[in-house]
C-alpha cells in the first residue's frame, strides 16, 4: 500500500531535480534522492529545510515522489483571495512573482529587472521607460 508523509528537505541536486528528505518523527531517517514533481515541466526547487508531502510507493520507501510545499498556519500564503493568483518566482517571498488581481483586473509582474525577449530582439522595461522619457 503506498503512503503519504511529511519530511522536511534535507539536500537538493538541482541538475537532476531530485531531493533527499528527513523524516523527524522516523529518528531523522533520510531517503536516498527521491524525484520532485514538475507542474508541468516548472522547474522551481524548494529549500533546504523546507517541508514537503511526499508520496511513497507499496514498493518501499526508497520508491517514491515529492509532491510540493504546503501552506499552513506556520507558512501561510502571501496573498490570497477568490480567483487571485500569485506565482513566486523566487524562494524569497516577494522578490519575483507574477500575480493576477481579479478585482482589479490587474496582471503585476515584479522582479529586480524585467526583460522581454523574442526572435526580433530583447529590450528590458527599463530601455522602454528611457525611451518614452525622451518623446
Amino acid at each position: 500500500m503506498a503512503e503519504f508523509r511529511i519530511g522536511k528537505i534535507s539536500r537538493i541536486n538541482y541538475k537532476t531535480g531530485q531531493i533527499a528528505v528527513t523524516y523527524p518523527d522516523q529518528d531523522e531517517s533520510v531517503t536516498d534522492l527521491l524525484p520532485f514533481l514538475t507542474f508541468g515541466n516548472e522547474y522551481h526547487m524548494p529549500k533546504v529545510e523546507q517541508y514537503v508531502a511526499v508520496a511513497h510507493l507499496s514498493t518501499g520507501e526508497e520508491m517514491g515522489i515529492i509532491l510540493g510545499t504546503y501552506w499552513d498556519d506556520d507558512d501561510p500564503p502571501p496573498v490570497y483571495g477568490k480567483d487571485f493568483f500569485r506565482k513566486e518566482l523566487s524562494n524569497e517571498i516577494g522578490k519575483a512573482f507574477l500575480q493576477h488581481d481579479p478585482d482589479e483586473g490587474e496582471l503585476t509582474i515584479k522582479a529586480d529587472k524585467i526583460k522581454l525577449q523574442t526572435d526580433a530582439g530583447t529590450i528590458t522595461v527599463a530601455d522602454i521607460i528611457a525611451a518614452l522619457g525622451e518623446v
